[in-house]
C-alpha cells in the first residue's frame, strides 16, 4: 500500500481562493496547535477540502460512536475571506502525526505539493508548543521564522523571538512545513505557546494567546469566548489541584518525622 502521496478531496470542485496562507495545527505540545486549528476551523465556519490517509501514520483506527472504524488522517479545510485585502486561509489539521522521521518529510512534502498545484501560497504559519518545566500563568508566543527580515514584521503583533536561547529546534510537522515550504521559496513562521511539557496535557490557555496573535496577522476576527471560558476552567482545575496537593503534603508533614519525608519517591 502506498497512500502517502496522495490527498483524496472532498468537494466536487476545487474553490478559487486567493493571496492563500496555510495554518498548520497537528498535535503535538499541550496539544496547542491542534486545540487553534480546531477551533478557527469551527469558528470560521472553514468548509473540508481534502483528508490524507497515511502509512506512516500510527497502526490504529479509531472507533466513532456509531462502532465504525476510521482511519488516522489529517485533514485541509479552507476559508474564503470576506474582509477585503485579507487572506484566504487554508488549515491543516487531523489526529496524528507521522511515526518516523521519513514519515514527516513525506507526508509534509505531498501536503506542500497538493496544495501546489491548486493554489500559489503566500505564508506558511504554524503552530506548535514550547514545554517548560512548569505552566506558565500568562503564556509568551515565540516565533521561529524562514527569513531574519520576518522578524521586524512580527514582533509588533506580540510574537517574542529570542534568539535560541531557549528553542535550539522543532521536531514535527511544525518544524518541516516552514523548513521545507522556504526551499519553495515561501516565507513562514512557527508560532510556539508556552506550556508545560506533560504527555496529553491540552493547554487551552496557551492556544488562546496563540490566537490572539494569529487572528491578527491572517486579519480574521472570531468569538474568543469559548476558549476563554476552556481557559478558565483549566485555571480553576489546576487550582484546585494544587490546594488538595499542599493539603496532603501539609497532613503527611503533620503525621511523619521530618527527617523521614525526605525518602519519598
Amino acid at each position: 500500500m502506498n497512500v502517502v502521496m496522495k490527498w483524496q478531496t472532498e468537494v466536487k470542485k476545487i474553490p478559487k481562493l486567493n493571496n492563500l496562507v496555510l495554518v498548520e495545527g497537528l498535535p503535538g505540545v499541550g496539544n496547542v496547535g491542534k486545540i487553534c486549528a480546531e477551533y478557527l476551523i469551527d469558528k470560521l465556519k472553514a468548509k473540508k477540502l481534502a483528508e490524507l490517509a497515511c502509512e506512516h501514520f500510527p497502526y490504529h483506527v479509531f472507533i466513532n460512536q456509531d462502532d465504525v472504524v476510521e482511519l488516522p488522517k489529517n485533514e485541509l479545510y479552507y476559508h474564503k475571506s470576506t474582509k477585503k485585502g485579507a487572506p484566504d486561509v487554508l488549515i491543516l489539521t487531523g489526529d496524528v502525526q507521522s511515526m518516523n522521521p521519513t514519515g514527516h518529510y513525506e507526508t509534509v512534502e505531498a501536503t506542500l505539493d497538493f496544495i501546489s498545484e491548486n493554489y500559489d501560497i503566500k505564508a506558511i504559519y504554524t503552530i506548535g508548543g514550547f514545554g517548560g518545566k512548569t505552566l506558565p500563568k500568562t503564556p509568551k508566543v515565540i516565533g521561529a521564522v524562514s527569513s531574519k527580515e520576518l522578524i521586524k514584521k512580527y514582533e509588533k503583533y506580540g510574537v517574542k523571538f529570542e534568539q535560541g536561547k531557549r528553542v535550539g529546534m522543532i521536531i514535527g510537522a511544525s518544524g518541516l512545513f516552514i523548513g521545507l515550504g522556504k526551499l519553495r521559496g515561501i516565507p513562514g513562521m512557527c508560532l510556539m505557546g508556552e506550556t508545560i511539557n506533560k504527555p496529553m496535557f491540552a493547554d487551552t490557555k496557551s492556544a488562546q494567546e496563540v490566537l490572539k496573535i494569529l487572528t491578527k496577522i491572517i486579519g480574521v476576527k472570531i468569538d474568543m469566548r469559548d476558549l476563554e471560558s476552556e481557559s478558565k476552567k483549566m485555571e480553576d482545575a489546576i487550582s484546585k489541584a494544587k490546594e488538595i496537593e499542599k493539603r496532603m503534603i501539609d497532613k503527611l508533614r503533620q503525621s511523619v518525622p521530618s527527617e523521614e519525608l525526605r525518602y519519598i519517591g
